[in-house]
């Protein structure tokens, strides 16, 4: 069964509640960049974006298949760094 969200069904979080809440939170990290447009188109507008660094990583999704898992865990583990 393939299964896809489609745009107009999304509802995003109450992120500018969440940020508010945790205001320590700097870095917002995306797995995939469904994910990180998903934000965009429903979020990014309404927080002070100048506040965080944002980065997409590579999906973990199966479909995402074609990237090696090494390339992902390195870039994963970069937020470990941080």
């Amino acid at each position: 069964m393939d299964t896809k969200i489609e745009n107009d069904t999304e509802k995003a979080n109450d992120f500018r509640r969440f940020f508010r809440a945790h205001g320590k939170i700097t870095q917002v990290f995306f797995n995939g960049a469904k994910a990180e447009a998903s934000f965009k188109r429903h979020v990014h507008g309404k927080i002070d974006v100048d506040s965080f660094l944002f980065a997409r990583l590579p999906s973990t999704s199966p479909a995402n298949a074609s990237v090696p898992l090494n390339r992902k865990l390195k870039a994963w583990r970069a937020i470990l760094r941080g």
